[in-house]
């Protein structure tokens, strides 16, 4: 009966333990470029792939504990099966997928390898879990307001629309391309913000003492931020006005301002920590406040400052393609959701 009683901690323990995988596979895949004559289980190129796939998984499996612990935890018999069905779903098509992978199965897709029905399978746990919190809303809204339970739903209600967008496979090229950049900078860019900032306000009430009225007013500025440069990065993407330059450092403006409540946040917790210095907290705490920082510190800096200069033309032309593209990936991906997985699940 545990598995039904503790989902929240069997996703923590499946994202601590991927993330372990993602590292031992990063590791072996840098030995396989310094020591190309030894015998490596898998090839590079599959297990570039299996590395970054895994990734998003294992990091989305913290998010989703935060989910269960500490937006909407799991009071009665019913909802621990129905949960814990999400649970073996995810963790069902997710192992399938890695395996696959790591049997040399790649269609040369980033961040979508794997086939099609293991990936429609994943459906399956995330319209679960959005359809669990939309019939918990009301009883949400009572004990934690409408802004933060607000924003966790609609960023998880959008990640699984563009999710699922992604199953089908397009064959055109300058359709593909269309569609994912709207997929992965605008939908799921912006589902996966709602959700993080919305869990970083439930743990740093927790961690840090702070006001569920001053979270929300925060998590309400950043979402009035990210739509605002959604709609400008799109429109400078998909439209070819006049006045494309503008619209370029519109986007780029907005996008700096919505990681202001990154940096006040990081503020919160940096006081936090040095207060706890001196003071005999337990360890948990400790920890996850820390992982908390450095998820703000990534976004900041990762996200934050190296996205504007990839998105600002004048910056742009000198730095495409470079390793900084691959930072601002790595540093956006796993700082940011990376080490908020990590603070999350350790604190479960």
């Amino acid at each position: 009966m545990f598995l039904f009683q503790r989902v929240h901690c069997w996703f923590a323990l499946f994202a601590i333990a991927g993330f372990g995988v993602q590292g031992l596979v990063s590791n072996t895949g840098a030995l396989s470029v310094l020591f190309v004559n030894l015998p490596f289980p898998i090839e590079y190129i599959n297990g570039r792939t299996f590395h970054v796939n895994i990734s998003l998984y294992w990091t989305f499996a913290g998010i989703v504990s935060g989910i269960f612990y500490l937006l909407c935890p799991i009071n009665n018999k019913q909802a621990q099966y129905f949960t814990g069905a999400i649970f073996l779903f995810y963790s069902l098509g997710t192992l399938l997928i890695q395996a696959i992978l790591a049997l040399h199965f790649t269609v040369i897709r980033e961040y979508l390898e794997g086939p099609v029905t293991l990936r429609a399978l994943l459906l399956v746990p995330l319209v679960m879990l959005s359809g669990y919190l939309l019939r918990a809303y009301p009883a949400l809204v009572k004990e934690k307001g409408h802004v933060i339970p607000s924003a966790i739903i609609a960023g998880l209600s959008v990640l699984t629309a563009f999710y699922a967008s992604t199953v089908y496979y397009y064959t055109n090229s300058g359709l593909a391309e269309y569609h994912r950049f709207l997929t992965f900078h605008i939908g799921i860019e912006f589902g996966a913000e709602m959700i993080g900032l919305g869990l970083t306000v439930l743990l740093l009430i927790r961690l840090a003492a702070i006001e569920r009225p001053e979270g929300a007013c925060i998590v309400l500025a950043a979402a009035g931020m990210a739509v605002l440069a959604l709609l400008a990065a799109g429109a400078a993407y998909l439209l070819w006005p006049e006045n494309w330059l503008l619209l370029a450092a519109a986007g780029s403006g907005f996008s700096m301002l919505h990681v202001v409540p990154a940096l006040v946040f990081f503020v919160v917790v940096l006081q936090r920590i040095q207060n706890w210095l001196t003071e005999n907290r337990d360890y948990r705490s400790r920890l996850s406040l820390m992982l908390v920082g450095s998820s703000l510190v990534y976004h900041i800096i990762g996200a934050g400052i190296l996205g504007l200069f990839l998105a600002f033309p004048a910056t742009h032309q000198y730095i495409q393609g470079t390793y900084i593209v691959s930072a601002h990936s790595h540093l956006a991906l796993f700082g940011v959701f990376g080490f908020l997985a990590l603070a999350i699940s350790s604190y479960c």
